[in-house]
């Protein structure tokens, strides 16, 4: 473990994400009178997808067109056996191709009509209530940490990076840097290790 004040509380596993590359937008069927939407529809914005505590993701769109999309935790979160605890970053975890990225976008985003690209797996930081611990590590005075973004580091990090960064520059408290308080590392969201 990286820091061991965060031992029970911070912990890696695996998560995975896909590259989905839209192909043409959908086609009106024949009987309605609906107009298709443009064939470059395209997301401006890198978005988190939030279903709950457990159910997160991200969307990360690229100049290109295609999509980064992370998530489906939920469909193997009661196995902790395939990505709890675990640092290979080379072993897919099988069962959330088909149920999670298949056709995502096409389920949840009107005129998208793409074609998985390919998967991968990466090791995140997780935390017991899904909020990452940031600002001062326990017990030190000029230690910071930044942990614990339970799969959604890439739409939060430049903005909680930011604060840290004026924090270590000295003179404002936690509740100045414009971070949020949920996010504040404090003992009472840590384990006793």
């Amino acid at each position: 473990n990286l820091l061991p004040q965060y031992k029970n509380t911070n912990t890696p596993g695996q998560g995975t994400a896909c590259l989905i590359v839209q192909t043409s937008s959908l086609k009106s069927p024949p009987d309605t009178k609906v107009t298709p939407p443009s064939s470059d529809v395209r997301l401006a914005n890198t978005d988190n997808i939030n279903g709950g505590l457990s159910s997160r993701g991200h969307l990360v769109p690229q100049s290109n067109g295609s999509i980064i999309l992370g998530g489906g935790l939920l469909l193997y979160l009661a196995d902790e056996s395939v990505w709890y605890d675990m640092v290979d970053d080379g072993t897919l975890i099988e069962s959330v191709q088909d149920r999670w990225y298949e056709g995502y976008m096409r389920r949840y985003f009107h005129g998208w009509n793409e074609k998985f690209d390919h998967i991968w797996t990466g090791i995140m930081r997780y935390t017991e209530n899904s909020q990452s611990h940031v600002g001062l590590v326990l017990g030190e005075s000029d230690h910071f940490v930044l942990a614990g973004f339970n799969g959604s580091g890439m739409a939060s990090i430049f903005l909680v990076a930011r604060g840290i960064a004026h924090l270590v520059q000295g003179g404002i408290l936690f509740g100045e840097t414009g971070l949020l308080a949920v996010f504040k590392s404090v003992p009472a969201r840590v384990k006793p290790w």
